[in-house]
């Protein structure tokens, strides 16, 4: 029997992305379970343990987000959201019969749900709510290419940084990006919809009926300002962070590291895989050595190799960012939407080097906020911008200050409480 009010004992949320998609995913699961739900988080296989490891249930979908990230498609996928036709073809070719299993799959997890959690990239909101009549949300932690705002250009599609002042400009970047994303997948969402008895939308349809179902962001206003001029039921939470037990080993030797000498700049670019990372890992190598500091890098599974290393830094394929950032004079990292918010909350300097998606938009507020020099390009990448930012960074008073007193607003910040109060409201309120 399906609760009268609020979203009901049984919360289905559908997962895709990287790690840090992930991480804020299961950060809000938790803390509805926590409220008295049951949560279940369908999703690829990756990402099982930290779904159990967090006490939800898992249930597998098909593909590999991880996998195809770093692989050759997904860098290709990621290169190609800069021109506005050719992502389309390759999206049929590479993510057409993944999709059409997906969306199956996905279905018959929500069948036996009250509510619905989705990342919005999968689209698939309208379609659960009309078939299965039970509130549908769309969840992310950071905004969508499709909400248009004058107050910054579509991040997603690598636009001209300094043109953000003019509203037009930014508002036409969305426009011209509104046929390759509603285009994307459209043939696998809908024969979905056909086979379940639903008729077939057009790209107009589908976006209003996308722009109906309410919206949750889990970032920080402080950080980016929520838009006045987005759909009223698209909100700004505050950061969902994932805390990790603080007696979690560490890797050996690490501490004693952190132990012998100032605080080193950590740099590692997450799952952003570059294609030649050895020559990554010697820039980042030597503008360590140049701006005079000691360095962490975090390896990881994208972008820097381990190599032969001076006694100045420390190599480290995982650890996590909310016990390491802290312990950094500044972080240099891709500008992943979680990782960005992992060293906001810890108070110190950043240094981004985008490599596409939203990557940019968070490089450029980083720079906006003053807690951290203009970001580098992956593609414009050199030890000699590098170093200067590093110098930047680590010796500027000021923007050492404003990281710090940011940090602690963030801290202060409930994300995960209030959204699960907004979908409560929305739930009670029948909202689907």
């Amino acid at each position: 029997m399906r609760a009268s009010s609020g979203l009901g004992r049984r919360v289905a949320m559908i997962g895709s992305g990287s790690r840090g998609d992930l991480q804020a995913f299961v950060a809000l699961g938790k803390g509805l379970a926590a409220a008295g739900h049951e949560v279940t988080i369908a999703t690829h296989r990756p990402f099982e343990s930290l779904i159990r490891e967090n006490g939800l249930a898992f249930h597998q979908l098909s593909g590999d987000s991880e996998q195809f990230i770093k692989g050759a498609a997904g860098i290709a996928l990621r290169d190609k959201w800069r021109d506005p036709v050719s992502p389309i073809r390759f999206a049929n070719r590479f993510l057409g019969p993944f999709m059409d299993r997906f969306l199956v799959e996905t279905f018959e997890v929500c069948r036996e749900a009250d509510a619905v959690l989705y990342w919005p990239f999968l689209r698939i909101g309208p379609t659960i709510a009309e078939k299965l009549k039970v509130p549908s949300f769309a969840v992310a932690h950071y905004p969508m290419p499709y909400l248009a705002t004058g107050d910054f250009p579509n991040a997603f599609f690598s636009p001209w940084p300094r043109m953000e002042r003019s509203r037009l400009y930014n508002r036409f970047t969305y426009t011209t990006a509104r046929p390759f994303f509603w285009r994307l997948v459209r043939e696998q969402l809908s024969r979905w919809r056909v086979s379940l008895g639903l008729e077939a939308l057009t790209p107009r349809e589908e976006a209003r009926r996308v722009h109906r179902i309410p919206h949750i962001l889990g970032f920080s206003t402080s950080v980016l300002p929520r838009p006045k001029d987005w759909p009223r039921d698209t909100h700004a939470t505050g950061y969902w962070f994932l805390d990790t037990d603080p007696s979690e080993a560490k890797p050996a030797g690490l501490e004693d590291f952190l132990a012998a000498g100032p605080a080193p700049v950590c740099i590692g670019f997450g799952s952003m895989t570059g294609r030649k990372p050895a020559e990554l890992t010697a820039i980042a190598l030597e503008a360590l050595r140049r701006a005079d500091v000691r360095g962490v890098l975090l390896t990881g599974w994208g972008g820097l190799r381990e190599a032969t290393l001076p006694d100045s830094v420390f190599a480290v394929g995982a650890v996590s960012h909310d016990w390491l950032y802290p312990r950094m004079s500044a972080v240099v990292h891709h500008g992943g939407s979680g990782t960005t918010a992992a060293a906001v909350r810890a108070g110190v300097p950043q240094i981004i080097t985008p490599f596409g998606f939203d990557q940019p938009l968070w490089g450029r507020r980083i720079e906006l906020l003053g807690i951290g020099p203009a970001p580098i390009s992956n593609t414009e990448l050199t030890v000699e911008h590098l170093t200067a930012a590093i110098v930047e960074a680590t010796r500027n008073e000021s923007i050492r200050k404003r990281a710090a007193e940011l940090g602690e607003r963030v801290r202060a910040e409930d994300g995960i409480g209030r959204a699960i109060e907004l979908l409560n409201d929305y739930a009670a309120r029948g909202v689907s």
